[in-house]
């Protein structure tokens, strides 16, 4: 199974934000939710175009991003932290847990890393269908060494379509090293796994009736 990293598990520090009122919560402390130390999480939310209101915020350990029938908006996340080293970890890519998103309403997305000597850039667009988002490391456009002193991480989603909505749980790093010969299947599979169970021990195992689960990496 692959080993994760998690960056944000939307659990604890709560934070709810919309178009209509306060547009930026945090920096937030995440310590709770992360696997790295020293984490801050700051969030934003803005009109891109269309006429209402969007929200986002954290609903039964999940994120929740929602826009009106006439909105569309951007959601943004930056974390900051004190210089982690993803190459010393193995860490071969980003992911996340797509768990609801809308046929025929694409969002695209700007990962950025940055650290004090580079940066690293991916732009691209949702998978049409809910599941393992993975972003290799390999395929990001690099400027300098930032993989070894990562200090701020920005994610946004930027949707293409008024309305469009979705379900998120867990941003974190893939920590297996690629297989052969399908390493994408793999590393799905391992990242998906170790979040599954991890999602199933965090939500449950507050019920004496259920028994916790094992995690293993």
């Amino acid at each position: 199974m692959a080993a994760t990293t998690v960056l944000d598990s939307f659990n604890t520090s709560i934070f709810s934000l919309n178009t209509a009122g306060p547009i930026m919560a945090g920096p937030t402390p995440i310590l709770g939710d992360s696997q790295i130390s020293g984490v801050s999480r700051q969030v934003g939310i803005g009109i891109a175009a269309g006429t209402g209101s969007a929200s986002s915020g954290n609903n039964l350990d999940v994120l929740v991003y929602d826009n009106g029938a006439l909105m569309r908006s951007v959601l943004t996340f930056q974390y900051t932290l004190p210089a982690h080293n993803l190459t010393l970890s193995g860490a071969t890519s980003f992911s996340y847990l797509l768990q609801n998103t809308e046929l025929g309403k694409d969002t695209d997305y700007t990962l950025t890393i940055l650290s004090a000597d580079g940066s690293a850039t991916a732009i691209g667009t949702l998978p049409v269908v809910a599941g393992l988002v993975n972003i290799t490391l390999a395929s990001l456009t690099t400027v300098g060494t930032p993989f070894d002193d990562m200090t701020t991480l920005v994610l946004e989603f930027r949707p293409q379509v008024n309305g469009t909505d979705m379900v998120i749980d867990a941003f974190g790093f893939d920590l297996l090293p690629p297989p052969i010969p399908e390493p994408g299947t793999y590393a799905a599979i391992g990242f998906a796994g170790v979040l599954a169970c991890w999602t199933y021990r965090r939500r449950f195992t507050s019920t004496a009736a259920v028994p916790a689960a094992r995690c293993d990496s």
